[in-house]
């Protein structure tokens, strides 16, 4: 699901966005399956009504299945991937965050071409995935929104071992060791340089995954697995909150649009029955 997040006459907040194709050509090919005309229709109708025309045409198990996911979804955990290179991690990030339970998946600087739905296995249907230019700004506005931000880094590296030094990184603590101060964003770097200085200066808390081997490194979509486990796994032991249910029964109808083949079609002819 892309977000279109300065869209007009519709509501953001309520529906999770439209889709504008020019602005997130990254992703735009491979995603995209909510189109404006699901946004438009979800518009007038609401969501309440869209379930009520599509749910008869939902196996209970289906419509069970899709409720109890949005019932574990954790709305105060979100990831920022910056500058990433490699198509095949972001989807594969975007694959992890909606396993794991996550709403949101931001993409910032992003260097890549397209994304590829033999990774994320259609994962990004069920996610919101926003492309954004300017990680500071970005961090700005989480911060306005009162979101603590954590910055993902490499472990000290060994001295001995030729590594590259890293200067400007601040003193980080590990992931595990991690307090975080819902809601919390987790920003991860790329996979050849890492987070930007800037990023990581402005960050709340820097963290890294400790390394016990002689490999000194991760796969970036391995490194963002295992920090958002662990955070996903605190959020609910924690207790925190889960989706407002007017957001839920939102997500609820958005899946059913995309979810029921000819999804548009169908409605429209329910309505013209019930018409005339």
């Amino acid at each position: 699901m892309l977000i279109a997040e300065q869209a007009k006459g519709f509501n953001v907040g309520m529906a999770y966005g439209l889709l504008h194709a020019e602005r997130f050509s990254f992703i735009t090919r491979a995603m995209a399956k909510f189109t404006q005309e699901h946004a438009r229709i979800l518009s007038e109708l609401g969501p309440s009504k869209v379930i009520e025309l599509l749910e008869p045409f939902f196996t209970e198990r289906r419509t069970a299945r899709l409720r109890r996911i949005l019932d574990s979804r954790i709305p105060g955990l979100t990831v920022v991937i910056e500058r990433v290179y490699d198509p095949r991690n972001a989807a594969a990030v975007i694959r992890t965050a909606e396993a794991l339970g996550l709403t949101d998946v931001y993409l910032v600087d992003v260097q890549g071409k397209d994304v590829s739905r033999k990774v994320t296995i259609g994962s990004e249907t069920w996610i919101n995935v926003h492309q954004r230019e300017g990680a500071i700004e970005l961090m700005e506005e989480l911060r306005e929104r009162s979101i603590q931000q954590i910055a993902g880094i490499p472990p000290e590296p060994d001295t001995h071992s030729g590594l590259r030094q890293i200067p400007d990184y601040p003193d980080s603590i590990p992931h595990r060791k991690l307090v975080p101060q819902w809601p919390v964003a987790v920003w991860m770097g790329n996979e050849r340089e890492g987070l930007s200085a800037a990023v990581v200066q402005g960050a709340d808390v820097a963290f890294h995954i400790p390394m016990y081997g002689l490999t000194q490194s991760l796969n970036l979509s391995v490194s963002t697995a295992l920090i958002l486990e662990h955070l996903g796994y605190l959020y609910r032991q924690q207790g925190q909150p889960g989706l407002p249910e007017d957001e839920k029964e939102n997500l609820l109808a958005r899946f059913m649009l995309v979810d029921q083949r000819d999804s548009l079609t169908l409605i429209r002819r329910l309505l013209r029955s019930s018409d005339s």
